[in-house]
């Protein structure tokens, strides 16, 4: 489990953690759809709006109701709530590497030559 930041908000962040996975699962359900939905015509400031809803509606459901608020505040900016959700995905990516990094030790078959090495290390770098 590790501390992720954004502004001043902070929060435990496990996804290795089943009950968390699910969560960050069903917010990423939701903004798909949610997404779908969106209007695609009418007022600039309202289409803003309407995406911030979008994302606001995302980090409520991985982090629990009125996260956002404590997020972002007053603010109606996209762009703060674009660098929050490249945050959380950068923060899972570095997790991610960890845990492979971790169970890497544990491989049965680890490559013994130079080509299998390579080849493992260019699918490794894929993910």
């Amino acid at each position: 489990m590790s501390l992720w930041k954004f502004g001043d908000f902070e929060a435990e962040v496990d996804f290795g953690d089943a009950g968390f996975m699910e969560r960050v699962e069903l917010a990423g359900e939701n903004i798909k759809k949610d997404f779908e939905a969106l209007p695609k015509t009418g007022k600039e400031s309202e289409l803003l709006r309407a995406q911030n809803k979008v994302y606001d509606d995302f980090f409520d459901c991985i982090f629990g109701k009125g996260t956002a608020r404590q997020m972002f505040g007053q603010s109606e900016s996209l762009s703060k709530r674009l660098e929050a959700a490249g945050s959380i995905y950068d923060f899972k990516m570095g997790q991610v590497a960890q845990y492979s990094d971790m169970t890497d030790k544990f491989r049965v078959n680890k490559p013994v030559n130079r080509e299998q090495r390579r080849y493992y290390q260019k699918k490794r770098d894929r993910r």
